[in-house]
């Protein structure tokens, strides 16, 4: 994985969309950092959890349980935010107004999750979060939104 120094020193940047055909894909995504850094990742979350039961986990993060406090409020905007009655071929606009809702909660998230010297990282963050549940201006979620969460 890359190694950013201390992360005082760490520069944090607005992510920008870098794939915008299929071969930005092959040329891009499939030599990049990132993908490695994914892919190490995951085998290192793999290898980490050989030859352990899941009952000698004790369950306690509190990172993981404010991140599960954040997805149960934004479902309990799901219930709040009832879906328009309306013609259903692109998309319910409902979702905009529960996308306007993740965006004000992933901000307060962030605020909660982060400790004062990295709360630079919100612009860097919030834009992972926020995107992978799904494009607000077309309304619709695929398969590059996933790969963010």
């Amino acid at each position: 994985m890359a190694s950013f120094g201390t992360w005082s020193e760490h520069e944090f940047v607005r992510p920008s969309r870098g794939i915008m055909n299929p071969e930005d894909f092959e040329a891009a995504w499939k030599t990049s950092e990132s993908l490695s850094e994914i892919l190490e990742f995951v085998k290192l979350c793999t290898e980490s959890v050989i030859g352990k039961r899941i009952s000698a986990v004790d369950g306690k993060c509190e990172i993981v349980d404010k991140f599960v406090s954040f997805m149960k409020l934004m479902q309990n905007k799901v219930e709040e935010i009832p879906p328009l009655k309306q013609p259903m071929r692109f998309g319910n606009k409902a979702f905009k107004q529960w996308y306007a809702c993740l965006i004000e909660e992933t901000d307060k998230f962030l605020d909660d999750l982060l400790p004062a010297e990295l709360s630079g990282a919100k612009v860097e963050l919030a834009p992972y979060i926020i995107t992978a549940f799904g494009n607000e201006v077309r309304i619709d979620y695929g398969t590059g939104h996933e790969v963010r969460f």
